[in-house]
């Protein structure tokens, strides 16, 4: 079996942290895992949240507390090719997974976002998250897509 969405975001990046992860692993016959990282964890992409993040007071906020929190990708990017690379032999990733979170700046996908869905037509934001996903896809920028 592999699990193939594992972030490290709540840890530091030390081979302590990705033990745990592998003993998890381990105890429940999981053969691989991908560890993988949303972009809003990285102070260099924040021009990835400009729009989402004025669409409304929600959004704005829970931006405010990710990017209060944002690391420097260099810390990731040095991790991966030092001690994971390590481990791998390799110094590049290994995949880059596509996802879809917000839809033309609303993010669609949090729980805690309070929206009514009498403001919205339910086929045309399917229509359009399905649009999205095929440009996706086609763009080829990615290995996988996550979140179907």
């Amino acid at each position: 079996m592999i699990d193939a969405h594992v972030h490290l975001e709540k840890g530091d990046y030390s081979v302590e942290w990705i033990n745990k992860f592998v003993g998890y692993a381990v105890k429940r016959n999981i053969d691989e895992v991908y560890f993988l990282e949303h972009t809003h964890i990285f102070k260099e992409c924040r021009n990835l949240y400009n729009e989402m993040s004025v669409y409304n007071e929600y959004q704005k906020n829970w931006y405010q507390k990710k990017w209060g929190q944002a690391r420097p990708l260099k810390d990731y990017i040095d991790y991966i090719q030092n001690d994971i690379a390590q481990m791998k032999q390799m110094y590049s990733f290994d995949f880059l997974v596509g996802s879809i979170h917000f839809i033309d700046r609303w993010a669609f996908s949090h729980r805690k976002q309070r929206w009514n869905k009498n403001d919205y037509d339910m086929d045309e934001l399917y229509e359009r998250y399905y649009a999205l996903m095929l440009s996706l896809i086609n763009s080829r920028l990615f290995s996988g897509v996550a979140h179907p």
